[in-house]
């Protein structure tokens, strides 16, 4: 997108950006695919100028598929609009695919049974927790009515009379 080749310096994206940026402007031309051109510059300029994206994208950290930017063959850097490169991706990449393939594990030296009867066990603790909140709510709520039943009203004491 930038024109520049995989070793460029910072202050090469740099003036290439800005470059690039006056002749995409939407202020500045009138096409109408301008803004789309625009913002995929940003975007591409986001990852690509600061120094530690950068590092990422270089050592491969950034999925070239992933929707963001990638080296082709060329010698030139390719970038796509899709999606921004955060810090936290990569992280966040290894432990999603560290549970997955731990689950996966797991599930392989499972027998169905087992799996089914803990699946089971669950569904039937969860059952027996919902009954037995039901009779406690159902029992308050008789309880509450039963003592406004059978209530009767109390009696005021009226004070006795003082003979003056």
């Amino acid at each position: 997108m930038f024109g520049l080749k995989q070793d460029c310096t910072h202050q090469d994206i740099k003036e290439a950006f800005y470059r690039l940026s006056k002749l995409c402007h939407p202020d500045v031309t009138n096409d109408p695919s301008a803004r789309a051109k625009f913002q995929e510059l940003a975007r591409a300029y986001e990852v690509l100028g600061n120094p530690q994206k950068r590092k990422d994208y270089d050592r491969g950290l950034v999925n070239p598929s992933g929707s963001t930017s990638q080296f082709t063959g060329a010698g030139e850097y390719a970038f796509s609009a899709d999606a921004m490169c955060t810090d936290d991706n990569f992280s966040s990449f290894y432990v999603k695919h560290y549970n997955r393939a731990l689950n996966e594990a797991w599930f392989r030296q499972c027998d169905p049974e087992i799996i089914k009867t803990a699946l089971e066990y669950r569904e039937d603790k969860h059952n027996f927790v919902m009954v037995v909140y039901m009779v406690v709510f159902s029992g308050l709520v008789l309880g509450f009515f039963w003592t406004k039943l059978v209530e009767k009203p109390i009696r005021l004491i009226e004070p006795p009379k003082s003979e003056k």
